[in-house]
């Protein structure tokens, strides 16, 4: 796995972040996310196009599927949150989103350094 890899797949999530702060803010439509999966996002698509199937970084990919459905699943909250208008209850949850998406960045991090001590 190449590193330029993982910070392509780190910056993609980031994005993704960056826009459901950018829907909290009503900068961005609900609907630009509303209806993509974890395997249908930029980050979801790099993580399945191979990376679950590298044996030697499979308990660190196993993990970062983990969160990154965890992930997708405060934002169906964050969703569900701001479509009923409780905006504290959506804020809240974006908070949550936030500590995961730090989750997601070490492991990138992790994987990255991981992959340089192999090489």
């Amino acid at each position: 796995m190449e590193l330029g890899d993982l910070q392509e797949a780190g910056i993609k999530h980031l994005l993704w972040k960056k826009q459901v702060r950018a829907i909290l803010d009503n900068r961005c439509p609900l609907e630009e996310l509303r209806d993509i999966s974890h395997k249908g996002c930029d980050f979801g698509k790099w993580l399945y196009s191979g990376v679950l199937d590298n044996a030697v970084m499979l308990k660190e990919a196993k993990e970062l599927e983990t969160i990154h459905i965890e992930a997708h699943m405060i934002f169906s909250r964050i969703a569900h949150f701001k479509t009923a208008e409780n905006i504290a209850a959506a804020e809240n949850e974006y908070k949550n989103l936030e500590e995961i998406s730090k989750k997601i960045i070490g492991l990138l991090t992790a994987l990255g350094r991981s992959s340089k001590e192999r090489a």
